[in-house]
């Protein structure tokens, strides 16, 4: 087997493995080899491009939805924050009669405040941005629960920020997202921004550990500034 294959395979079946039981039947043990056997989907995938919405040349939201057509793009993402809920009508108005889908939302996001009360504030901000999504039917609000910061005075370590985020915070977004037909999208980032999500497998972890609820972990490669800090991913694991 090719190094390539491996890493892809090994990537895969650890995200499978992080998720509920019977998604884990989806990887089982070929001949002898100790290999996961993968087994396909029934419906092949398809590759959506997909373009941030400030990247997108035009000033009007008419020529930025043109100009995705006419380059073979399928989706866009959007601006986390007000933009949603400001733009919400006006988009979905511009978007009547196009093949075009909002794929996700994506700003700043910080759970780790020591104090609850900026905690809950922090979760208050986003519910109304979480139903301008279900409105929109996107597949959901990119978060990061904390970049950087942790364990210094006023905020939590990443082990208290990992537990109040799957108890508290980013379990009552995910139940407040199923709720209204989306998704929260848990995104992993370079080990010295989050040292507790960094690779697909961690954030199907903390998928799986939220519950039933409706998250997502993704693979990219936008935030990794260097090689030594990639790690081997595949696709998203949808827990």
């Amino acid at each position: 087997m090719k190094r390539r294959d491996f890493l892809t395979s090994s990537a895969v079946a650890g995200a499978a493995a992080m998720c509920s039981a019977p998604r884990t039947a989806a990887a089982q043990a070929s001949g002898g080899s100790g290999m996961p056997k993968l087994t396909p989907p029934e419906k092949p995938a398809e590759l959506n491009l997909c373009l941030q919405w400030g990247a997108i040349p035009g000033g009007e939201m008419k020529e930025k939805l043109d100009f995705l057509e006419a380059n073979g793009f399928s989706a866009v993402e959007i601006p986390s924050g007000d933009w949603p809920i400001k733009n919400c009508d006006a988009l979905l108005d511009a978007m009547k009669g196009r093949k075009l889908f909002i794929a996700t939302a994506c700003g700043p996001s910080n759970f780790a405040y020591a104090e609850p009360e900026k905690r809950e504030a922090e979760v208050q901000k986003f519910l109304p941005v979480i139903e301008a999504l279900g409105k929109m039917k996107s597949v959901g609000l990119i978060i990061c629960p904390a970049r950087g910061k942790l364990s210094e005075p006023g905020w939590l370590t990443a082990k208290e920020l990992r537990k109040d985020f799957v108890e508290n915070t980013g379990k009552r977004l995910a139940e407040h997202a199923h709720k209204h037909g989306t998704s929260i999208v848990l995104e992993p980032l370079r080990r010295n921004e989050t040292p507790f999500l960094r690779q697909v497998a961690d954030g199907a972890r903390i998928a799986a550990d939220i519950g039933p609820q409706r998250s997502w972990a993704i693979s990219g490669t936008w935030n990794w500034k260097k090689p030594a800090s990639w790690a081997p991913l595949s696709a998203a694991a949808n827990c």
